[in-house]
């Protein structure tokens, strides 16, 4: 899978840390003049700590620390909580002289952002790619969390889909978890989603993923879910270093009059990981990967009941690296997660 720093994160920040020695005020000294610590561990274990005042300190360092490095963190960190001062501080750095912050900057406003935003961003010009894929992820997210008709995502083309052979693929291990057990500050890395009481924990190779839905959109009607666009969950991934879940990709779900809705997992560069039809008769789903080599190769289907709020997944299957004599799956008992 491609790579995307800085995450936002969104654990229980109560795992004692090495720097347990320095106080709060030691720490913010460190962002200011950065001498026995770099200013990114510093500010790293302020969120960890959530130290009071940590939101403004974070929007000061975006306005003035010399360091673009730091200042892209600390946008990123801004995009995890909505609030009007967040969303000021990030209008502004959209005129920052680095790309790299400006791109942290749409991104978050794509995850917190509110209608004047997105005219903002679908007013900006650069000539850098880079900057402009996150640009277009921030007004496509943006569209649909606001339920715009215009700027969504098309539906892939058939080739370009992953069909998995059932002789090269394996069984994936899925399994309920209760969203409260990864503490209070679980909810501050989701912006725009009320997150579900329980989530899907997929373990995938060497990845686990979390799957977060958005319990404000299953509290609606059936009717309304499939006639407005709306931002359905979101994918957490696990750090290999500390297995902590950070925010990984935005599940967006998009009507079509008298057909399946269409589902797309979008990354927050704009990369679309996984393609999904839900059909509003049985609200029955099917999840497949793009054929790329950036994407973990996997394959689900399942139900979506939005009466009960549950999610039933029926079959998990990942592509096998090396085919050999591989046996077809088995199927498995099929797992269920109440969403509400």
């Amino acid at each position: 899978m491609a790579a995307d720093t800085p995450s936002t994160r969104v654990s229980a920040p109560d795992v004692p840390g090495a720097l347990h020695g320095y106080s709060v005020q030691a720490l913010k000294h460190a962002l200011e003049q950065p001498k026995d610590m770099h200013p990114l561990i510093a500010l790293e274990e302020l969120r960890r700590r959530q130290a009071p005042g940590f939101l403004g300190t974070v929007r000061r360092q975006l306005a003035s620390a010399e360091d673009a490095t730091l200042r892209a963190s600390c946008a990123a960190l801004l995009g995890a909580e909505k609030s009007a001062a967040n969303r000021a501080a990030l209008e502004a750095a959209l005129q920052d002289a680095s790309p790299d912050v400006v791109r942290r900057a749409a991104e978050a406003l794509g995850r917190i952002g509110e209608a004047q935003d997105l005219a903002a961003l679908r007013a900006m010009r650069t000539r850098k790619p880079v900057v402009r894929r996150s640009i277009d992820a921030a007004k496509t997210l943006l569209s649909y969390a606001l339920g715009e008709t215009r700027g969504l995502l098309p539906a892939p083309a058939a080739e370009e889909l992953l069909t998995l052979g059932r002789a090269q693929s394996a069984a994936i291990k899925v399994r309920t978890v209760g969203t409260d057990s990864f503490g209070p500050s679980f909810s501050t890395g989701l912006p725009g989603i009320q997150e579900s009481a329980n989530a899907c924990l997929i373990d995938c190779e060497r990845w686990r993923y979390l799957l977060v839905l958005n319990r404000r959109v299953f509290a609606r009607q059936a009717a309304v879910l499939a006639g407005r666009p709306c931002v359905l969950g979101a994918l957490l991934r696990s750090e290999t270093a500390t297995g902590r879940f950070v925010h990984y990709a935005s599940v967006l779900s998009r009507p079509q009059p008298g057909e399946p809705l269409q589902v797309s997992v979008m990354r927050p560069n704009g990369m679309v990981l996984y393609h999904a039809e839900l059909s509003p008769a049985d609200w029955q789903f099917r999840v497949r990967a793009l054929n790329s080599r950036h994407v973990l190769p996997v394959a689900f289907t399942g139900t979506l009941d939005i009466g009960r709020q549950t999610l039933t997944v029926s079959r998990a299957e990942v592509a096998l690296r090396k085919a050999g004599k591989q046996p077809p799956p088995k199927r498995p008992t099929p797992i269920v997660t109440r969403i509400g």
